[in-house]
């Protein structure tokens, strides 16, 4: 079995990771059981879908073991983006976490 990284690297990689209802990474899709390693680059967080994960299908990302998140700077005093990471956050449990 091969370990999988996925990266977020611009909206587009947002997109079609995690948009509410056609993300790849969404339960309906579950495509996200064979990644081990997920690194988002926190400028490319799309806050326009804040508040619409009600409306598609959960996160599924069960085996990831590392967490990479990059560009902290760009979500300081941004709690939009943060809140957009919640959800990810609250469906991973890395063994590693890398900022």
């Amino acid at each position: 079995m091969s370990h999988t990284t996925a990266s977020v690297k611009s909206l587009g990689d947002w997109n079609a990771y995690f948009h509410p209802t056609s993300g790849s990474f969404r339960r309906a899709a579950c495509q996200g059981q064979d990644i081990h390693t997920l690194e988002i680059d926190l400028r490319f967080v799309d806050e326009s879908n804040i508040g619409k994960s009600n409306l598609g299908n959960t996160i599924y990302l069960p085996n990831v073991c590392t967490l990479i998140l990059r560009g902290g700077e760009y979500c300081q005093d941004d709690e939009k983006r943060v809140d957009c990471l919640v959800e990810i956050l609250d469906n991973v449990n890395p063994v590693e976490f890398k900022w």
